[in-house]
């Protein structure tokens, strides 16, 4: 029966049950009803168990429910490669009674769904099923969601993806332990299995978040069908201990289609729009719209930025630094061959996390706190340096990176300058950098800034060289001694041929203009020896010394 073939092909592929009430078959023009249900085992892949009546609309939701139970205990043996476990299985309720709705159900009485055991011996790269509940897990959810996104297996236009989230899930953890939150897991999985048709792809995300690709046509029926989903899940009676507790759950639902390319983007679009439904209290939907990411963004700028002032008046800004090895070194952990440092900025929050530059410093630049941040990067970099001494660190040249807004304030020249004559460093151990997008935002502002700076012995740099579309128009104009050249041309080298080409005529411009050439984000031999076979002068990278703290680079 070519149909059945189809539609079980497809529960296989997707690990969701599917139910034809009503099935005509194309060669041989039966008519009847069908039940296709998932068969999941680490050990041997995904199988599926079909049911076929000659009758129309013969099976009810019991008759699905009681082979979904079959299912999973056949999951759980064939997971224990035929070997069926006492301690992996709970006693078994009371039977189904298909009288009773099958919604509702009593947690401490409840059927439980079998996770599906993983595989010990299997390869761990292999293990594509959450082992509670049997569905996908969040990389194998992420990697199908890309696929469609890619067009691997095209659905119908538009899809619509559904993050789910179990509200106060931690309550419930909390008043019932660990057993009570994996029932209420498994009894959430089970309800997705179900009653979320025309899915797609079936996972569990996390703790207690799990999302659902369905294909749609309009906006309209995916509110529904979580409004389905809903419904399903308030009605669920459950207890504990003999005391009865409700369940909930908040739902954010995105749109996504052919022009998309990100999974990751149209998950954690799905994911803030299911946030603002939990903080509606729960039980609610939510649909992402460019409002609503606006909305998040500002939320998330303001708790950033106090972070970011709070530091600044609290000290709890950080200095590490990076080493800049000769290329020719040729080898990992070439950080004691270094002969340039980069400074980078960290930040600790009120609550002790470290943030990188990459976190705070655009919003720095939003805001109008970039000059008074290179102010503190400049003043406590000046101080660590001049109470540090010895022959090579001599010798060493640290990187200052200032930003656009910086370059074009004139009052930090002579802040510079006042800093250096405070600490008695010498200039020629200092070289700063700047972006190439700031130096051309205003070449004539950075032609002075460097000038002068030059003039009394400091170095510069021209960071993210070949980001660009006019790099080469401008070097000339500018008096820099070193090219960085961006670090997503330099990654691709390997792999991607004209990256590769950019790459080698940047430093053979650098060449023929006396300027040396630096080349970021080297994460590999690969990398390392493709640059030395270019001529590239230096290497910065994790291959070969990660960030630390600039006071142990000292020490």
């Amino acid at each position: 029966m070519e149909a059945g073939a189809e539609i079980a092909a497809t529960v296989m592929r997707t690990g969701c049950a599917h139910h034809e009430p009503d099935l005509t078959t194309r060669a041989s023009a039966l008519r009847g009803s069908l039940i296709v249900l998932p068969v999941a085992t680490t050990a041997f892949g995904m199988g599926a168990l079909a049911v076929w009546s000659r009758e129309p609309f013969r099976f009810q939701q019991w008759h699905e429910n009681l082979l979904g139970l079959h299912c999973d205990v056949l999951s759980l043996a064939l997971g224990q490669r035929g070997i069926l476990g006492t301690a992996a299985f709970e006693p078994m309720p009371q039977s189904i009674n298909p009288g009773t709705n099958p919604g509702a159900v009593e947690a401490d009485d409840a059927t439980p769904v079998a996770p599906a055991i993983a595989d010990p011996l299997a390869d761990p790269g292999e293990r594509t099923l959450d082992p509670l509940t049997g569905l996908l897990d969040r990389s194998a959810f992420e990697a199908r969601l890309q696929d469609l996104l890619d067009g691997g297996q095209p659905p119908r236009q538009p899809m619509y993806l559904i993050y789910l989230d179990i509200d106060r899930f931690r309550l419930i953890r909390d008043y019932g332990g660990d057993q009570a939150a994996d029932r209420v897991i498994r009894i959430i999985a089970d309800i997705l299995r179900r009653h979320a048709g025309h899915e797609i792809a079936l996972g569990r995300l996390g703790g207690d978040e799990f999302g659902v690709v369905v294909d749609l046509h309009t906006l309209e029926e995916a509110v529904a069908m979580a409004q389905r989903l809903i419904h399903t899940v308030d009605a669920q009676r459950m207890s504990h201990a003999g005391q009865p507790f409700d369940i909930s759950i908040s739902i954010g639902l995105a749109a996504i289609g052919s022009g998309w390319r990100s999974g990751s983007l149209a998950l954690r679009q799905a994911r803030d729009a299911c946030r603002v439904a939990r903080h509606q209290g729960g039980g609610a939907i939510q649909v992402y719209s460019k409002a609503l990411n606006r909305q998040r963004r500002l939320k998330d700028d303001g708790r950033m930025l106090n972070h970011l002032t709070g530091a600044l008046k609290e000290n709890r800004l950080r200095l590490f630094a990076q080493p800049i090895a000769p290329a020719s070194s040729g080898a990992k952990d070439a950080a004691t061959e270094a002969v340039l440092y980069e400074v980078l900025l960290r930040m600790h929050d009120q609550h002790g996390n470290l943030h990188g530059a990459g976190v705070f410093l655009p919003l720095a630049e939003r805001y109008g706190l970039s000059v008074k941040l290179d102010r503190w990067v400049v003043r406590e970099t000046f101080r660590l340096l001049s109470a540090t001494t010895g022959a090579s660190l001599e010798r060493t040249v640290f990187t200052v990176n200032l930003s656009g807004h910086s370059i074009d304030d004139h009052r930090l020249l002579d802040f510079i300058t006042e800093q250096f004559a405070a600490t008695g460093l010498s200039p020629g151990r200092i070289c700063f950098e700047i972006t190439e997008t700031a130096a051309i935002s205003d070449i004539d502002a950075a032609k002075h800034f460097i000038r002068v700076l030059k003039d009394i012995g400091c170095k510069f740099a021209l960071d993210d060289f070949g980001s660009g579309h006019s790099s080469f128009l401008y070097l000339r104009d500018l008096e820099v001694d070193y090219l960085k050249i961006d670090g997503n041309l330099v990654r691709e080298i390997t792999r991607d041929p004209v990256s590769l080409a950019f790459v080698r005529s940047i430093d053979d411009i650098g060449k023929i203009m006396g300027k040396q050439t630096i080349a970021e984000y080297v994460e590999d031999d690969q990398v390392l020896e493709a640059i030395v076979e270019i001529g590239i002068d230096f290497a910065q990278g994790y291959w070969i010394g990660a960030p630390e703290p600039l006071e142990r680079w000292l020490s």
